[in-house]
């Protein structure tokens, strides 16, 4: 197995971008807000951007070694690009689009990705998932030894966009290339990458699989990345952990030991409603919406995933006291 190895260092005006992965036959997702240097290492991956420091190298092959003034052309990199525009030729069919980034004829790729009955048809006259299926076949026709997926999902709808994203999942399965793939939804990223890479401001601040994300994030971003409630308080330590007292009243217990200003992640789904005359922490509904099935109930400091009751009721309305509880070790801390 070919190890990809990227440790770069990139001036930016805001910050300096510094990243360090090395891949297998494996998908990488990078998420994190925008602006955080996540197409930024992407584009020096592909050539398009030069860094003044680091390495990046393809088993034996350096792409990039700035110390020794090795900078690959792009042309030379065998890198499968899909930039967010899907960077179709408008005045080119389908079967024209990907033969140009092959240098020849691809039935075979328009067959696998499910558009060969497009060959003859130009990007106008194409939905949002039939442009993304052109332009990673142009990627592929490249027959590239690395893939760089650039916010693949970002034009589709909802619907759309869970159909294609199952679908390349399993062209990736295929693949077994080493794979970046950009991306704002943490959904996406769990369901297409083995890794998930946090970055912001130019920094990874932390790689791991998505279970890590949520069981142990690294700091208040990832927390609130992978979508927990974040909320502040000051903690007392006890025998099994410790109680947290929070900034707008109540109280959580942890079991992890604490003092002193902490922040709160708690995921929606870890959160129970209870009988607010029995809790010893309470908050006030906002909304009530529909959830998969299920009910997401935005209180006014914490957003909660709830059942419906038997007949298909809410079991709760807008305005009333609630109760809320959660396992400690569902309560993970974090320094403030």
């Amino acid at each position: 197995m070919d190890l990809f190895a990227i440790d770069i260092t990139l001036a930016r005006r805001s910050f300096d971008l510094r990243a360090a992965l090395n891949l297998g036959t494996e998908t990488i997702a990078l998420v994190g807000p925008s602006g955080a240097g996540k197409t930024s290492l992407l584009r020096t991956v592909a050539g398009l951007e030069r860094p003044f420091a680091g390495r990046i190298t393809l088993a034996n092959e350096v792409w990039l070694d700035a110390e020794r003034g090795i900078h690959l052309s792009p042309e030379r990199r065998r890198v499968g690009y899909l930039p967010q525009d899907y960077g179709l030729f408008p005045h080119l069919t389908v079967a024209g689009n990907v033969r140009f980034a092959g240098k020849r004829d691809r039935p075979d790729l328009l067959e696998r990705l499910g558009i060969a009955h497009l060959a003859k048809a130009r990007p106008r006259q194409l939905s949002g998932g039939e442009r993304q299926r052109v332009g990673l076949a142009r990627a592929l026709a490249r027959e590239p030894r690395v893939l760089l997926l650039d916010e693949p999902f970002g034009a589709l709808d909802a619907i759309t966009r869970r159909q294609v994203r199952d679908e390349l999942g399993d062209i990736l399965a295929q693949l077994q290339l080493p794979t970046l793939l950009v991306t704002h939804a943490f959904e996406d990223a769990t369901a297409l990458a083995q890794r998930i890479g946090v970055m912001d401001r130019g920094c990874l601040v932390q790689l791991a699989a998505a279970t890590e994300l949520l069981g142990a994030p690294a700091t208040v971003m990832v927390a609130a990345l992978t979508g927990a409630n974040i909320v502040d308080g000051i903690a007392t330590a006890t025998d099994s952990g410790s109680t947290v007292r929070l900034s707008g009243g109540g109280e959580l217990k942890s079991a992890t030991s604490a003092r002193g200003p902490v922040h709160l992640a708690v995921h929606p789904w870890e959160l129970e409603l209870a009988d607010p005359g029995a809790s010893s922490l309470t908050d006030t509904v906002i909304s009530v919406s529909d959830d998969r099935g299920g009910l997401s109930v935005r209180l006014t400091r914490f957003i909660v995933t709830a059942p419906r009751i038997a007949n298909g009721r809410a079991a709760i309305t807008e305005g009333t006291l609630v109760g809320l509880r959660v396992a400690p070790r569902d309560v993970r801390v974090l320094p403030r």
